[in-house]
């Protein structure tokens, strides 16, 4: 094909081809004419690969040849940034390779092949600073005639006039389809009308506000189907005049306007109008806001407000009411009776004013503190004399909501807790005393213990459930024990069974007296015993009772053999 072929046959393939489908084919035409081994349409991105827009022969845009056409774009900013033509031959790239561009082995595999095409590098640089559209061209130079830059100017920009086109065609498409989707989900209703006044778009706020579906209003007019009908002649020379000149007339910022519902019933709305120019037509956009909510809220609040008057009349807390400083706006009886003083003594005031001087102090650092950390404040504190017993209150200082980040103000609670700590301080004083009591019992029982450990005689206490509670060294010394005393602390009765029958010369004679003594609850003394290696020893016992409640044995041994 000839050059103004080339370019005639895509002038008829891409200007309504909003998808560069045709666009292999317009390449596959240009590499023809002019005796191009490949062909390839490029968007380059800054600092990435560039996007491929479409490549003739398929497989032709090999990842070496990319990065090396990047790296000449690269090279020549003039051409970049003026728009023209780069003739340059194509070798290998350098070392310098980025993410996805081939090995050093790739390379070299392709180096001949590539060192022996060159490329003719178009770059069309669109208006508006968008970015260009680049046009290669890979074949033998030689063979490239005089018009071959001049065709391939023309067939770029025109790539590139369509790519433009067909990239502001989605993007409005895509603004609409947001648009769309924002209408649909904006909390308020919105309903459009042309120049006619007639319905054309509703979202589904409105439907659900009006209690109309789509269906029954599109293309109806405005007045007749939203408007009573005593607001018919305001309405139109209102809108009439809004639609024809701009001007707001009476449709001037927001106001309130009843409107029909689908079930003949009227609701008072908030509608803020908007004028819309499309094209050459102006279109009528109504923001409505169901202004029965806004009533409702303001008379919730009116409530509100009356319940805290009422609250703060019978509770029997202090309550204030503060500004953002900390000064009284409000306060109640009870805290002018807990303050001892009258309300006007305190409204104006800082509200740590009914606080005791000696606490005042700290209860407003502690209060800043928690400001700065946005947290309640919470704490105990002593309120000022006022002739009578000292009074100690409970502190709850919380924030007020506002619109912004700065609270609108403070509610304070003072609750009397003067019993409690009394109690305390009785509690105090009782457990103080207690754990003087406990210090005394473990001293004395160290003592004892010292006692039993160092005794002459052999030691031995077994409590109720025949476990081993006290056991001497002398105790084990008669009884040959190897183990240290501590050992058998808490270890059954039963556990010396055997070192007694190796010690005593009759040890069944002993162990029944034993449970005879112990079944009997019967205190005995001096009762002797031979050992099996001559030595006699001397036993005393006695049951250990408590409150009148048996709590174990006591066992005395000692070597009376020295005595005979």
């Amino acid at each position: 094909m000839s050059p103004a072929a080339v370019l005639e046959f895509a002038w008829d393939r891409v200007r309504e081809d909003r998808r560069f489908e045709s666009l292999p084919a317009v390449l596959e035409q240009f590499a023809g004419a002019f005796g191009g081994r490949a062909a390839l349409a490029l968007r380059p991105r800054p600092g990435e690969s560039a996007e491929v827009l479409a490549v003739y022969p398929p497989g032709a845009a090999d990842p070496a040849l990319l990065a090396r056409i990047g790296g000449l774009v690269g090279e020549h900013p003039e051409v970049t940034v003026a728009g023209g033509c780069l003739s340059a031959p194509l070798l290998p790239a350098g070392p310098g390779r980025g993410p996805g561009q081939p090995s050093a082995g790739q390379d070299s595999q392709r180096g001949a092949q590539l060192g022996a095409q060159s490329a003719l590098i178009t770059v069309a640089q669109p208006p508006g600073g968008r970015i260009p559209c680049v046009l290669v061209l890979v074949g033998d130079s030689a063979r490239w005639a005089a018009d071959t830059q001049s065709t391939a100017r023309s067939l770029a920009a025109l790539i590139a006039a369509q790519y433009r086109r067909a990239s502001e065609m989605l993007e409005r498409a895509d603004l609409e389809q947001i648009t769309r989707a924002l209408l649909e989900a904006a909390p308020d209703g919105v309903i459009i009308a042309n120049e006619a006044q007639r319905i054309v778009m509703m979202n589904a706020a409105a439907e659900q506000l009006l209690r109309r579906t789509r269906a029954d209003v599109l293309g109806h007019d405005m007045r007749s189907v939203l408007v009573p009908e005593r607001l018919h002649a305001w309405f139109k020379a209102g809108i009439d005049l809004f639609l024809r000149t701009g001007a707001p007339g009476e449709f001037a910022g927001t106001m309130p306007v009843s409107v029909l519902r689908g079930d003949g019933s009227e609701l008072t709305v908030e509608l803020t109008p908007l004028p819309i120019m499309a094209g050459d037509r102006t279109y009528f956009c109504s923001f409505l806001r169901d202004l029965s909510e806004l009533e409702r809220a303001h008379a919730e609040l009116a409530a509100s407000q009356a319940r805290f008057q009422l609250l703060s009349v019978l509770a029997p807390v202090g309550i204030a009411q503060t500004d953002r400083g900390g000064v009284c706006t409000f306060v109640n009886e009870r805290w002018s009776v807990l303050g001892g003083g009258p309300e006007d003594e305190f409204t104006g005031a800082p509200w740590t004013q009914v606080l005791h001087p000696d606490d005042a102090g700290q209860v407003a650092r502690e209060w800043a503190r928690a400001r700065v950390e946005g947290s309640e404040l919470r704490t105990d504190c002593r309120l000022r004399p006022n002739g009578g017993p000292q009074l100690w209150v409970h502190a709850a200082v919380a924030a007020l909501p506002d619109g912004d980040d700065r609270p609108a103000g403070f509610l304070v609670a003072l609750t009397n807790v003067s019993a409690r700590k009394r109690a305390e301080e009785e509690g105090g004083r009782l457990l103080a005393a207690e754990q003087a009591a406990r210090r005394r019992l473990a001293d004395q029982t160290e003592r004892l213990n010292s006692l039993i450990a160092t005794a002459v005689p052999g030691v031995l206490f077994i409590d109720e459930n025949d476990v081993i509670v006290q056991l001497n060294q002398s105790y084990a010394d008669l009884l040959g024990l190897t183990d240290s005393p501590a050992f058998y602390v808490g270890v059954p009765a039963s556990r010396l069974t055997g070192h007694i029958e190796r010690t005593l010369a009759d040890p069944a004679d002993f162990i029944a007296r034993i449970a005879k003594y112990h079944l009997a609850r019967q205190r005995v003394a001096g009762a002797r015993l031979a050992c099996a290696d001559g030595r006699t020893v001397e036993c005393d016992y006695w049951p250990v009772f408590v409150s009148g409640h048996y709590r174990g044995d006591l066992w005395l041994l000692r070597d009376v053999s020295a005595d005979r």
